[in-house]
């Protein structure tokens, strides 16, 4: 299980990373499949490794199960492979003090 901290105003791009038990990477053979546990988070699958994970608007935790499916001997004999993901979702802070500045007018209008 993978627990990430973000704010209710962000989202987090995650990348599946499997590798085989030699240490060879591997890559996923379809889009992940992801089933929202808990939690009012959202997710968004960008392709077969990339997808996003969305926090909601409440305050806590949203929990993922994320399962992929891998033919690691090429051989066609697919092999699905489940974990978890826990979205913690904490209030957004102030991170700058910026300005806007308007466009100069004279003084004696």
């Amino acid at each position: 299980m993978l627990e990430v901290t973000v704010t209710s105003d962000e989202k987090v791009l995650v990348t599946i990373s499997a590798e085989t038990t030699g240490g060879s990477p591997v890559d996923p053979i379809a889009p992940p499949i992801l089933r929202v546990l808990s939690g009012d988070g959202t997710f968004l699958v960008v392709d077969v490794k990339n997808f996003w994970l969305i926090s909601g608007s409440v305050m806590g935790n949203t929990a993922y199960e994320i399962s992929a499916d891998f033919d690691p001997g090429r051989d066609g004999t697919s092999e699905r492979l489940t974990d978890n993901i826990v979205l913690k979702v904490g209030e957004p802070r102030v991170a700058t003090l910026g300005f806007k500045v308007g466009e100069p007018v004279s003084k004696n209008s």
